[in-house]
């Protein structure tokens, strides 16, 4: 029988125990993160953007304290249990790329051949579309150009 990967003699947790720590404790760095976003002094320039930054400076502050508290507790926790953090690592311009790509098929997706399942569209209509595609995908070229050679 294989050793377990996550099994400390002195914590009474089995190592399936110990495994949904340490996948709940990334969910719960996950949520951090996204507080820290919202900490943000000015929201990003999203014309979506639902959020209005109501907390003053001093709240934010403390936020981002105790969030570096709450992490290193987490740290330490799983340290003491001698649960490896492994982090994953991605490198941000493989990243931006990926997400580049999504926004290529979300712009297919608006293409009028594959629009036909919410009605019908009359020739202007259609070609509404199309011209919309276009200058999203005129818009969106330079960024595919900048990332398409930077290394994965």
């Amino acid at each position: 029988m294989a050793p377990n990967k996550f099994h400390h003699p002195s914590s009474l947790l089995g190592s399936n125990h110990l495994t949904r720590l340490l996948s709940e404790f990334r969910h719960v760095d996950e949520l951090c993160a996204e507080m820290l976003t919202l900490c943000e002094a000015d929201p990003p320039g999203s014309p979506f953007e639902e959020r209005v930054q109501d907390l003053p400076e001093g709240s934010r502050t403390e936020l981002r304290q105790n969030v570096e508290k709450l992490r290193k507790l987490m740290l330490q926790i799983l340290t003491d249990r001698e649960i490896p953090v492994e982090r994953q690592q991605i490198r941000s311009a493989h990243a931006v790329r990926v997400r580049l790509h999504l926004i290529e098929i979300a712009l297919e997706d608006l293409r009028p051949e594959r629009m036909r399942g919410y009605g019908a569209l009359t020739p202007a209509a259609r070609q509404e579309l199309l011209d919309i595609i276009e200058t999203l995908s005129a818009a969106l070229n330079p960024l595919l150009k900048a990332y398409e050679n930077r290394q994965a």
